[in-house]
């Protein structure tokens, strides 16, 4: 398995954009909610291309913003 990690930038606003890279499947959504549930509200989530190929060899990846 490749490397996992977790992209956080915080922008001027305070508003937290997570990233989730090198994940497969649905569970890089899991990780992202239970990182950021105590955090905000989740206002958005991108899910990107690769989410939803189920046969892909290329990591998935979903990309969250929280509002405070």
């Amino acid at each position: 398995m490749g490397e996992r990690k977790i992209i956080i930038e915080i922008d001027e606003n305070g508003r937290i954009i997570a990233d989730a890279e090198g994940f497969k499947g649905p569970i890089c959504l899991k990780e992202l909610e239970d990182l950021l549930s105590d955090i905000g509200t989740i206002d958005k989530i991108d899910k990107k291309p690769d989410y939803f190929s189920v046969e892909t060899k290329h990591f998935q990846h979903t990309k969250i913003t929280v509002k405070k």
